[in-house]
């Protein structure tokens, strides 16, 4: 079989300790530990500085014609499977093939492939393990009269006899050895694992494999959840844009920029370290050959990235830092309107001309297109069951790692600067309509003690969240690329703690070839046909088939942190949402006709009229 993944879905969604699913078989990707030194090193220094390490690898390519290809390090799990011949349930343990696909050697069976169990357990520090089933089978009311039974390769995962209800108790785990059994209902209810005999949680991964008692103890009770289950898995991506900071890049900064990667000066700093004089002399002006760096600039460079010691309680899992940091940087060079061009970036403004037909001038500061942007997409860690900003496991498992696993994409995009001054007339003027909308969303934001987001979101983040949405949507239809293939940026600030107030959004899509994108993004955000797109955008945010229900929710979607949102009118892929599909209303942002009070409800009017 063709086990094969694209580089940067390495990152995401099927980056460290992720669950990949290929066809009958499930396999688990392991940590950055078991790289080794394998992939091509990345720089965005102004990223690794925050995170505090001093590189960034991608996902490595195997070599078509190695012996030895380059490979992501996956193992097998969950280790229970199954037979849909025969229904035995099987412990495919790490001594039997790994490489070949699982098959039943039952002779009825005829070689029929194993299908991964459906079922994994989990806790809330990130910890993963198989469900013991064996546990299971004899934890429930009809348990043979001995009440204990040791043969543990005698269980079948079958359906129950005159069951058709089609729900989990219509499925059983039964022992053939001392005919036990129990159904599969309720499994997945908290508590559940209690009833069990190996409840607690092994405080571990699945492909750790060190003495039990090395691992310490997890208080956490774990819970029975799908393997494919959407909080199984919460990746901690942070990204961001190479962008020239103060103004165009000087020569020593993209000469920097081609050193770091290259393997001279890996081998140079290996020699500086060895004191091998003779070695830093050539591998020197090796490097000033291709990078044109004065030999003074390269060892100084390496001597930095030598003596750049992060400490033990400084590693990047544990410093807390928010993208909003990044996109704070990245603000006042994106708005320039004089024109930015670096090594990887360039952007202009458009002309608003035109846009006072539906008081959308008025509305927007500024339309920018970026014709060519370069992205950094990191892995730094990931939750399961309840995502969090700090105490994730990192893509390390807290192994001293100095560097992080990541993608360099490259791309277009479009910018749209909000105007401050008609967001700050429309929040005062529709106050108590304003804090109706986002009123429930506060409140199960502080009922559920969600800490992923530093603080409830404000009705200027709602906003240009929807209005990315709907931007987006309406662009997949326009410009050819796929909903999935376009991402955003949502620049929200109220200018609170001496910080510069933001308002802008940016859609990008973005290719991991150096060539990027195709174009048609840019294009289409000429104001020609980017004027008809957005109040497209904006009049198919009116209508929902989930309609009146959809509108009328006070919550829906994850924990109840939608308001009118849903999948038929607002939601877009996980991979291109900031923010995990949630902080969502169409009515904030459009209005209708109970509450004409939308950031743009003039706007539609004046285009249907």
């Amino acid at each position: 079989m063709d086990r094969k993944v694209r580089r940067s879905q390495c990152i995401i969604p099927f980056g460290v300790g992720a669950i990949l699913d290929i066809g009958q078989e499930s396999f688990i990707a392991e940590d950055i530990s078991k790289w080794g030194k394998k992939g091509e090193k990345i720089e965005l220094k102004r990223l690794s500085n925050r995170l505090g390490i001093q590189e960034f690898r991608m996902p490595p390519v195997p070599k078509e014609y190695s012996q030895y290809p380059d490979k992501i390090p996956f193992r097998r799990f969950p280790e229970w499977l199954f037979c849909s011949s025969c229904d035995d349930l099987q412990h495919w343990t790490t001594n039997k093939p790994q490489h070949e696909s699982p098959k039943c050697d039952n002779k009825g069976c005829n070689g029929n492939k194993l299908t991964s169990m459906r079922f994994v357990m989990a806790c809330e520090n990130g910890h993963l393990s198989d469900v013991d089933w064996h546990s299971w089978a004899h934890s429930g009311n009809n348990i043979a009269e001995s009440g204990r039974c040791d043969i543990k390769n005698k269980l079948k995962y079958r359906s129950r006899k005159n069951n058709f209800s089609g729900g989990l108790d219509s499925l059983e785990i039964y022992c053939e050895a001392c005919h036990s059994s129990r159904s599969l209902e309720g499994i997945t209810m908290k508590g559940a694992v209690k009833s069990m005999k190996a409840s607690k949680c092994q405080n571990k991964q699945p492909w750790e494999f060190l003495p039990q008692d090395q691992f310490g103890k997890c208080e956490e009770t774990p819970l029975v959840v799908q393997k494919g289950a959407s909080n199984l898995y919460f990746p901690k991506v942070i990204s961001a844009l190479d962008i020239p900071l103060n103004g165009k890049k000087n020569q020593t900064e993209a000469g920097e920029q081609i050193l770091r990667p290259m393997g001279e000066f890996e081998e140079l700093k290996e020699a500086i370290e060895g004191n091998d004089q003779a070695g830093q002399d050539y591998l020197a002006r090796k490097c000033h050959d291709k990078t044109g760096l004065s030999i003074e600039d390269i060892l100084r460079v390496a001597n930095e990235d030598l003596s750049k010691i992060v400490d033990d309680d400084e590693q990047q899992h544990k410093i807390a830092i928010k993208e909003n940091e990044i996109l704070i940087e990245e603000w006042p060079v994106i708005i320039s309107s004089t024109g930015n061009e670096g090594i990887n970036f360039k952007s202009y403004e458009e002309s608003f001309d035109g846009l006072d037909n539906y008081g959308l001038k008025d509305l927007f500061e500024k339309l920018i297109l970026i014709p060519r942007l370069r992205e950094v997409r990191a892995l730094r860690g990931f939750n399961r069951i309840v995502p969090k900003e700090k105490d994730f496991v990192s893509a390390g498992l807290d192994f001293e790692k100095r560097w992080l696993p990541a993608v360099e994409v490259f791309g277009e995009g479009i910018f749209i600067q909000f105007s401050e001054e008609a967001i700050l007339n429309w929040s005062n003027s529709n106050k108590k309509f304003i804090e109706k909308r986002i009123g429930n969303i506060n409140k199960q934001y502080k009922s559920k003690e969600l800490d992923f987001l530093t603080s409830p979101p404000s009705a200027r983040f709602i906003l240009l969240h929807t209005f990315s949405h709907l931007l987006i949507r309406q662009l997949a239809f326009e410009c050819g690329y796929s909903e999935s293939s376009l991402r955003e940026r949502i620049y929200a600030s109220d200018g609170d703690d001496d910080e510069s107030p933001m308002a802008g959004i940016l859609i990008y899509t973005a290719d991991s070839d150096s060539e990027g994108a195709l174009g048609g993004l840019v294009r289409q955000g000429k104001k020609d046909r980017f004027i008809p797109t957005i109040m497209m955008a904006l009049e198919r945010g009116c209508w929902c088939s989930g309609d009146p229900v959809c509108r009328e929710l006070d919550g829906q979607g994850m924990m109840g942190l939608n308001r009118a949102a849903c999948h038929a009118c607002a939601l877009i892929s996980e991979t291109s949402c900031v923010s995990h599909n949630i902080f969502l209303d169409r009515i904030l942002a459009i209005g209708d006709e109970k509450n004409p009070f939308g950031f743009f409800s003039d706007a539609v009017k004046k285009f249907r009229t």
